[in-house]
């Protein structure tokens, strides 16, 4: 049975745009994970608008994706390991979903980083070169440290 109706659509286009505040509110953190919960969320509006997908299983799909949205330790797409940490699962979608990788970079940081690293150029730095020990690429080491910077956990 396929989803139809002026008042659900109106309710629906009002999860989405709940969702998808929250997607964005959260894409810095970690842009490849929020990118991907995006992705879902516009084949979820296309799928609804093209009336392909019962109303059930489209509600079904905005508790799912407004869970992984919100709670992304949660998700079962992590191995175990990650799923605690939000830096970890920033490194791990990140840098190719390698859980060893992303636990090497995580240890890097937090022996690394001082107190107030994020207004510091040497304390920065010094983040830096051990990030540099382990990836091999200037640019990729400063892609990440805009990360690291937009993490609570550090």
């Amino acid at each position: 049975m396929a989803y139809g109706g002026g008042g659900k659509e109106a309710a629906d286009e009002g999860r989405e745009n709940n969702i998808r505040r929250k997607i964005v509110a959260k894409m810095p953190m970690n842009p490849k994970y929020y990118a991907r919960m995006s992705e879902i969320l516009e084949q979820i509006i296309l799928d609804r608008k093209k009336g392909v997908i019962a109303y059930k299983s489209l509600l079904e799909l905005y508790a799912e994706l407004a869970k992984n949205s919100a709670n992304p330790e949660q998700n079962t797409h992590y191995p175990e390991s990650i799923r605690g940490s939000g830096a970890l699962r920033m490194f791990y979608d990140n840098c190719g979903e390698d859980e060893g990788m992303a636990h090497n970079l995580d240890k890097a940081v937090r022996e690394n980083k001082q107190d107030g690293f994020r207004t510091n150029q040497v304390k920065q730095n010094r983040i830096k070169r051990a990030l540099s020990r382990i990836i091999d690429d200037n640019n990729e080491v400063e892609r990440l440290f805009k990360l690291i910077m937009t993490q609570e956990e550090y």
